[in-house]
């Protein structure tokens, strides 16, 4: 019964849209594995080095499932979108905290974007709050689960925003994604 009861994290969420999407042709690895280092290479991380902190990868099946992650994002195609949705999942890697953000389009379900910080910094949520901004052709509402680091980094941008109470937006994700109890 907890099992069903589970709210997926981002990780999950990113792996099951790549699954749905035919992102990785074998899957001998765990496909969370994949979807956590392609995470860590996207935001700027060295191949070696997520390779080290993932552990049973080699550097060259981190750059392919950074490849096979990314191909999948839009890539200069800017859409007005009324509502982004953004949610984070804290990671263990090498004994360390990690953050792993994710941005969906609230009513096509398109992810947008993703991203890990070692930090979660009011700073992190700003660089990827204008990460999502790339694939917007104006400045969306953001919602926003709770957090009391992601407001005070996006009032420099001046963003509409709304604070969700705690799951509301992985459950707006799940509903999206038709995943979990939603």
């Amino acid at each position: 019964m907890e099992e069903l009861d589970r709210v997926p994290d981002v990780i999950d969420i990113v792996a099951e849209w790549g699954l749905t999407n035919a992102a990785f042709r074998r899957n001998r690895l765990a496909v969370r594995r994949k979807v956590l280092a392609a995470i860590l290479a996207a935001s700027g991380v060295s191949y070696r080095e997520t390779a080290s902190l993932v552990g049973g990868m080699s550097y060259i099946a981190v750059r392919d499932c950074y490849a096979a992650l990314t191909s999948l994002l839009p890539r200069g195609e800017k859409a007005y979108r009324r509502t982004v949705a953004i949610d984070e999942s804290v990671v263990k890697l090498g004994g360390e905290h990690a953050y792993v953000w994710l941005a969906r389009d609230v009513e096509t379900g398109q992810t947008l974007s993703f991203m890990c910080s070692f930090t979660g910094s009011p700073e992190d949520s700003a660089t990827f709050a204008r990460s999502v901004l790339e694939s917007c052709a104006n400045k969306p509402a953001l919602r926003l689960g709770r957090g009391t680091n992601r407001p005070r980094g996006l009032k420099n941008l001046e963003f509409y925003f709304q604070t969700e109470g705690g799951s509301a937006v992985a459950q707006i994700i799940q509903r999206i994604l038709r995943v979990g109890g939603g």
